[in-house]
């Protein structure tokens, strides 16, 4: 297992929604291609996007697993507050989605910066390695 799947695994623990059946949700059918469920229509039919982005509609959805929905920044930082908050370290984000500490000195400690309006799949490494030793090794930055 990967940095990636390791901290998304640890995201997924704390906001399991993320693996629920719903509009975003990513899944493979039974011939193992991704799909991305959109909603369930009035007749209880399933409407999707394939990777290649045409629609379709089945009235029983069959799949081989969920992959879940995209994390988000509000995941993170959701999982940030329940994973690291208990020990006592503060965290927080500008505007601009840099991440930061302050230490006991009151200095703000620069951890990674989010490109906003992503999800956690397209941030750089930096952000990756950052969330890993926080969320998965529960390392004090």
């Amino acid at each position: 297992m990967n940095k990636y799947e390791e901290v998304k695994k640890e995201i997924v623990k704390v906001v399991p929604s993320i693996m629920e059946l719903g509009f975003g949700c990513e899944y493979l059918d039974l011939h193992n291609r991704k799909q991305i469920f959109i909603n369930k229509a009035g007749r209880g039919e399933h409407r999707y996007l394939t990777e290649e982005g045409m629609f379709g509609e089945m009235l029983n959805i069959n799949m081989r697993e969920i992959l879940g929905r995209p994390i988000t920044l509000e995941d993170v930082l959701i999982a940030i507050d329940k994973i690291s908050k208990p020990r006592g370290n503060n965290y927080f984000i500008d505007t601009k989605g840099s991440f930061y500490k302050t230490n006991e000195d009151l200095y703000d400690i620069f951890l990674g910066n989010w490109q906003l309006g992503k999800p956690l799949h397209s941030q750089s490494q930096e952000v990756i390695d950052f969330l890993y030793e926080l969320l998965v090794n529960k390392k004090q930055l």
